[in-house]
Formats: C-alpha cells, sequence, structure tokens
C-alpha cells in the first residue's frame, strides 16, 4: 500500500526509523491544510497544499502506522487520526497517485494554520530566522546568488542524497528548461550548495524563483561534505510547471561554473545534461 506522510515520520523526524525498511517513492503533495498540533501536526481536507513524502508499506508496517495514528478501524469516531485515501502528486514527474494518508478527526484552532504546508520548514522557522538554503543550479554561483540577494553570511557543500539533477522547469517567458531534482534513489547524489540567508534574502530569492508557483521551497535531507546529515530547505518545481525542453547553453555554464568554484565534478552535468520529463 502507498502511505503518504507529513509529519513526524518525514526524513530527518523523530519517527522516521518506523519507515526505514520501505520502499521511499520520494517527494509529493496533496491538497488539505496543515495544522501544528503542538508535538505533531495534523490535515484536514482544504484547498491548499500539504508537502509530504510516498512511502510502499506492507501490512505489518501498516499496523503500527494505525497504533501511532491513533487509528482505529472498527471505532472510527474514537480515531485521533483516519486514514483516507488521498491524491498525491510527485514532485519528480508530476504524476499522480493514489495513497493512503492520516487525516486528523478532531476540530483544531485555524490560527495553528501551516499556510505553506511544509512541517519540516515550519520547524526551521521556528528554530532561526536564517535559514540554510540548498542551491544544486544556476544559484550554487557565489556571483549569481549574492547578484540576487546581496553578500551571505556562510556556505557549506554537499550533496542530496538520492537526487538527481534533472532539467525540466520549465522557463517563464522563453522556449527553455531551468533545473529540478528528482527522486531516483541510491546511487544518485546530487551536488548543492547550502547558503545561510537572512529572511530579507530568502524573500528576494523566493521571487527571482516564483515561489510558490514556479518553485515550491521546502525541506529536504542534506548530507554536507563532512557527512554531516541536516534539514535544510530546497527550491523544487512545481509539478504544473515541468517541461521536456532543453536548457540554453548560457544556464547550463552558470551551473558549470557554481560546480568549478566548489570543486564538484563537472563531468557530472554531462550525465544529466539532458532534459528530463
Amino acid at each position: 500500500m502507498m502511505i503518504f506522510v507529513y509529519g513526524t515520520l518525514l526524513k530527518g523526524m523523530s519517527r522516521e526509523p518506523v519507515l526505514e525498511r520501505c520502499r521511499y517513492h520520494g517527494p509529493a503533495m496533496i491538497e488539505g491544510e496543515l495544522y501544528d498540533l503542538g508535538a505533531y501536526p495534523g490535515v484536514l481536507p482544504g484547498d491548499g497544499n500539504v508537502i509530504g513524502e510516498l512511502y510502499e508499506v506492507d501490512d505489518a508496517t501498516l499496523r503500527t502506522l494505525d497504533r501511532i495514528e491513533g487509528y482505529e478501524p472498527g471505532h472510527p469516531e474514537a480515531s485521533l487520526y483516519l486514514r483516507e485515501t488521498v491524491t498525491a502528486r510527485r514532485f519528480g514527474d508530476g504524476e499522480s497517485v493514489e495513497a493512503r494518508s492520516y487525516i486528523y478527526n478532531h476540530p483544531v484552532d485555524p490560527a495553528r494554520r501551516i499556510r505553506h504546508g511544509d512541517y519540516r520548514r515550519h520547524l526551521l522557522e521556528q528554530e532561526s530566522e536564517s535559514q540554510w538554503i540548498v542551491a544544486y543550479g544556476s544559484n550554487m554561483s557565489s556571483q549569481r546568488v549574492e547578484e540576487r540577494v546581496g553578500p551571505v553570511s556562510g556556505c557549506i557543500t554537499g550533496h542530496l542524497d538520492g537526487y538527481r539533477l534533472v532539467f525540466n522547469k520549465r522557463a517563464c517567458t522563453r522556449a527553455a528548461s531551468y533545473a529540478n531534482i528528482r527522486w531516483c534513489g541510491e546511487p544518485h547524489a546530487c551536488p548543492a550548495v547550502a547558503w545561510k540567508l537572512t529572511p530579507a534574502q530568502i524573500a528576494d530569492l523566493d521571487c527571482c524563483e516564483g515561489t510558490p508557483h514556479h518553485y515550491l521551497r521546502i525541506g529536504l535531507p542534506f548530507r554536507d561534505s563532512d557527512g554531516k546529515r541536516r534539514i535544510v530547505q530546497a527550491y523544487i518545481a512545481h509539478p504544473d510547471q515541468l517541461t521536456g525542453m532543453e536548457p540554453e547553453p548560457w544556464y547550463v555554464k552558470l551551473i558549470r561554473n557554481g560546480y568549478g568554484e566548489h570543486g564538484f565534478d563537472p563531468a557530472y552535468l554531462e550525465y544529466t545534461g539532458e532534459a528530463t520529463v
């Protein structure tokens, strides 16, 4: 069975080990409204977007999840969450898949809604105003990112494990594509750079990236050059914005410059240089 998770079961969160033996199908989103319930979040039906992950689980894991979520199939009225069918859209290819997810079964305080729909991002922004924002495309170049947001205070190199660089984000004003990432699993690891940005700089970069209609800014695991795994934020293309067109040479050159600046092997770009939908 395919399960969509959006809270403490996400990668990097406290209950991640529950799903460590299950097949991971990458990040996705569903329609709904996400709420901060204190120690965990809950989803209710709505017209917003909720960011999460897809897993293929067996019957034993499903029973474990039911216990964790307080779902009692024989007594739905007494359940904390209800396991219901949802339609999830995968970020990597825009495809819609049917899954089950746990929907909160009680009233909520409207003031507790997480408007952007991403629990990991919500927790990061509660901890600190400044954030590590990952770049895997043209913003890997320090010149490019500083032209957009001004001088930055920190930089970390590393990889997005399991992700592959693709060029399948539709350009806004011309027939071309921009960089995106797609979950492909091991042994893929997309080179990336994390920049430490202030809230004002993040707002400027959101404008450059067309957030949230063109790219969404979401929380993702990132492995730095020392092997430390941390949750950061990254831009990923909205599923509505995928295309099969080729990137323009000037754009690929910017990424190549970023690779050279941070010591990444430019041969990786030869492998991923084709447009991919």
